[in-house]
């Protein structure tokens, strides 16, 4: 049985006519499991970066510093912390 949390929840029509009641209802859907998506990887970027600190990935790569790994990674240590 699924469980609805909103009026909003059934899945809508992805051919429905742009604008539209049920063209919106889709388009909330699919937003709400990008949104899910993201936290999610998020989630489980945090814990792969916290592991790569810990271990200090850096020296057994040949890398000098936790920041030139993070700027393999193209991000800045400040954004990994």
């Amino acid at each position: 049985m699924t469980v609805r949390t909103s009026r909003l929840d059934d899945f809508g029509d992805i051919h429905a006519p742009y604008g539209t009641r049920e063209w919106c209802k889709w388009e909330m859907g699919l937003a709400k499991r990008r949104l899910s998506d993201v936290d999610t990887a998020a989630k489980w970027s945090a814990s792969s970066l916290k592991v790569l600190k810990e271990a200090e990935a850096w020296k057994p790569l040949g890398l000098l510093s936790w920041d030139c790994l993070m700027g393999e990674l193209g991000i800045t240590a400040e954004q990994a912390d």
